[in-house]
């Protein structure tokens, strides 16, 4: 059968079907066989249209076929209507099998997540969900890096380490003395030259001492690849002991050699510090699949490592400045004004300078990627950090700063006051994307409609668009230091400021959510109308103070609005807890539930959102403070303790039904015995042997006859015979002990004085023909079975 059929097609077989059925009903006689159809290969093909969600109904499989056939042939259908229905290499003989009947089912939401995914895989593009891991393990990554710099730089304060270097005499006294120049009153520029010369001259004598013997395994502390995350390079961690051996005899990696100048320069009391280029995962590559030529155990790429990840600095007091030296990779010296050496090019996929991380001798911590980068403000670079939005620069400078365990200095300052001269000299963006939130420049058609420019505001250039749409067309560009954000009153409000006496708006703007055709009167215009207003014309609200007896003044819907730090009465204080009103209704203190925000989930109502009011807590008067917190601990001691009296309830009530279910399982077994699963045929006797193998002596020369029936040997009969069960009152055999010897189960029992005794014989004799004596009976298998008959049939 086809695996799709149109709606007549289907209609007219579920008609035929249900008229079988009813003819089948009323007569009852027996179904006529199934007449095999004619086919003819000249039949056109129906068109079935292409394949969409379905749903697939399965019918009954032969009576179905009959039925509609013999009703198909009673009617007089013509076969050839349902010709190519059927596939064309569908023999007769399946005419079985079931018959599949599909149903088109439409479901647009499933279409279009499938034709989204699709897309997706055509365009090599990850999901959202994988979106948001690869950033947040960015961010993991990033901070077990600075965390690695962070103990490499303590490692390297080791006395230990620098005790043992002054004592190699690695740097001469004349070098020394070039290491530490006087000030020269006259021409600093001499101090600063001085100081160079002993820098490079200490460079060289530590490269002499150097033998790089040991290569990078894998790409190192490089940037891996998406793909190469899982991959195990076979790097082992290195030790504190074995770092500081690598450093005094000069054998290493390229890490460890650049990291040993730091200690050295640091042994003869020169400002150096470390410098670590941070290369975490590239969280805005978005391929599916990255198929890294490069990518593999054993890496061997000159460009790879041709720039430095770790490198030296040293603070020129003359100067005022930090001086860069890579001792190893590249064995320059450098002050950078405009342009690093040590900034990758763009064609190095597994080196991009994306955050470099300072560490000082005073456990000091700073990022200083603004001397290294020349666009630092380019969006690709600006987009490719963590700092990209407001949430991850908090949690960047919360990381930068729970690193840096000294306090700030001066020469801080004069490295502040160097960066952002740095920033002003960087100039003008050369591409249109640049300019989309960039700090500094803002175009004229990006300024939105709720900013303003300053009156005396000029601009600062001109941008050409070469874009189809826009060709050769030059747009101005302003600072965006001379853009005025404006607010509505209300805008305003939940900032904390108000407006102004006589406060005169800026502008005039359509409000949101309002149809401008629908707008007829002048008095309607008016009002979907808003104004804004410039912070200029607002001030700091300041809300009236409690009275003495603690009441404040509310809103109309019985709440106060604290928004801001400002908006708290000033003889009032705002606690912020989920059963703070509970304790100020039992404590009977006035107060005022506190409105900090609003949330704007739910369903919409009437087009609109649904916004509700977040109640985070109350304020009170700064006299009931004291009362209301240890209100508030009370209630949640007691909250504590009733979950917690509830958890050992339910520990109670589950230890309460297990020893319930152990008590009637002894019950039961001491009543009717244990329970076992009865063995097959032959297997039983040895299942009961292996389980009595360990406690007595295997029984010997016994022969299993026909029946399954296990006999013992005649010539030992005095020495091991077997016990007998006891037997009920109405000859029946009590559940749980052996069988009888007939059922082909053995029971064996040793002697208490002597354990490998042989086994006594209870009550038990036989006669010539083989039958069991009991107490002066003689019972037989026929017996036996006779009397478990009576007993089944009697229950």
């Amino acid at each position: 059968m086809a695996q799709d059929l149109s709606r007549e097609q289907f209609e007219l077989l579920r008609k035929v079907l249900r008229e079988k059925k009813e003819e089948e009903a009323v007569q009852g006689d027996e179904i006529k066989p199934r007449k095999r159809r004619k086919r003819h290969g000249d039949n056109p093909p129906v068109k079935v249209p292409e394949p969409v969600p379905v749903e697939v109904v399965v019918l009954d499989s032969s009576d179905s076929d009959n039925s509609m056939s013999t009703s198909m042939e009673d009617e007089d259908f013509d076969s050839d209507e349902f010709e190519d229905v059927l596939p064309e290499d569908e023999s007769d003989d399946q005419g079985e099998d079931d018959l599949n009947i599909t149903i088109d089912k439409v479901d647009k939401k499933a279409e279009l997540a499938a034709k989204k995914l699709k897309e997706q895989q055509q365009r090599n593009v990850v999901s959202h969900e994988v979106k948001k891991y690869r950033k947040d393990y960015h961010a993991e990554y990033l901070l077990c890096l600075m965390v690695h710099g962070y103990i490499r730089n303590e490692w390297l304060n080791d006395d230990k380490l620098l005790n043992r270097l002054f004592k190699k005499h690695i740097i001469p006294e004349k070098v020394e003395k070039l290491l530490h120049p006087t000030l020269d009153k006259e021409l600093p520029l001499r101090s600063t030259r001085k100081l160079l010369d002993g820098l490079k001259q200490a460079m060289q004598l530590w490269i002499k001492h150097c033998h790089i013997i040991k290569s990078y395994v894998g790409v190192g502390l490089y940037m891996r690849q998406w793909d190469e995350i899982s991959t195990n390079f076979h790097n082992q961690p290195i030790t504190k002991q074995q770092f500081i051996k690598d450093i005094i005899r000069g054998r290493g990696t390229r890490d460890i050699l650049a990291q040993g100048f730091v200690a050295l320069l640091r042994t003869y009391n020169v400002n150096a510090r470390l410098c670590f280029s941070c290369q975490p995962p590239d969280y805005c590559n978005m391929k599916l699949n990255h198929k890294s030529a490069q990518s593999g155990s054993n890496i061997i790429d000159n460009d790879t490592f041709k720039y430095p990840i770790f490198w030296c600095e040293v603070w020129d007091k003359f100067a005022k400045k930090w001086i860069t030296i890579d001792p190893i990779n590249m064995e320059t010296i450098e002050q950078i004004r405009h342009v690093s050496k040590l900034e990758p090019d763009s064609r190095s996929s597994r080196n991009v300078m994306r955050y470099v991380i300072a560490y000082d001798r005073k456990q000091g911590c700073k990022d200083v990627t603004r001397r290294y980068v020349k666009h630092m403000y380019s969006y690709k670079f600006r987009h490719s950090r963590i700092t990209n939005d407001p949430q991850g620069q908090e949690w960047y400078d919360r990381v930068v700063k729970k690193l840096t365990l000294r306090k700030r200095m001066k020469i801080d300052d004069y490295e502040d006051v160097y960066f952002q001269d740095k920033n002003e000299t960087e100039g003008m963006p050369g591409c249109l994307q640049d300019f989309k939130n960039h700090p500094v420049y803002i175009l004229a058609k990006d300024i939105k409609q709720t900013q303003l420019l300053k009156v005396d505001a000029k601009e600062c250039g001109f941008f050409k668009l070469n874009s189809k749409k826009q060709s050769n067309k030059v747009v101005k560009v302003f600072y965006r230091k001379d853009i005025i954000e404006l607010h509505s009153p209300r805008q305003w409000y939940q900032m904390g400021r108000i407006l102004k006496p006589g406060a005169r708006f800026k502008k005039i703007i359509q409000k949101r959510g309002i149809n401008r055709l629908n707008s007829s009167s002048n008095g309607e215009e008016e009002e979907d109308k808003e104004r804004l207003y410039s912070i200029d014309e607002t001030e700091i609200y300041t809300p009236p103070n409690a009275n003495e007896l603690g009441e404040i003044k509310k809103n109309t819907y019985g709440n106060i609005e604290i928004f801001a730090q400002s908006m708290i009465p000033h003889n009032c204080v705002l606690i912020e807890s989920p059963v703070a009103i509970k304790a100020c209704k039992f404590m009977r203190i006035e107060y005022a539930p506190a409105v900090t925000s609003f949330s704007f989930g739910g369903k919409k109502l009437r087009g609109k959102g649904n916004v509700k009011p977040v109640i985070s807590g109350v304020v009170v008067a700064r006299w009931f403070k004291d009362a209301v917190v240890a209100a508030i601990s009370g209630i949640e001691y007691s909250l504590e303790q009733d979950k917690q009296q509830e958890s050992e309830l339910k520990s109670l009530q589950d230890w309460n039904e297990m020893l319930l279910r152990l008590r009637i399982k002894s019950n039961l077994n001491e009543t009717y015995g244990l329970a076992r699963d009865e063995p097959k045929k032959n297997d039983r006797i040895t299942n009961i042997h292996d389980e009595e193998e360990e406690e007595q002596e295997p029984v010997e020369d016994f022969q299993v006859e026909a029946g399954g029936f296990f006999i013992g040997n005649r010539e030992n009969a005095g020495s091991k015979e077997f016990e007998l069960p006891p037997l009920q009152a109405d000859g029946s055999q009590e559940y749980g002990s052996p069988p009888l010897q007939g059922g082909g189960f053995l029971s064996h029992s040793k002697s208490e004085s002597d354990p490998s005794s042989e086994m006594e014989q209870v009550n038990e004799d036989q006669d010539g023909n083989g039958h069991d004596v009991v107490d002066g009976n003689t019972f037989g298998i026929d017996d036996e079975y006779d009397a478990f008959m009576d007993d089944i049939t009697n229950e």
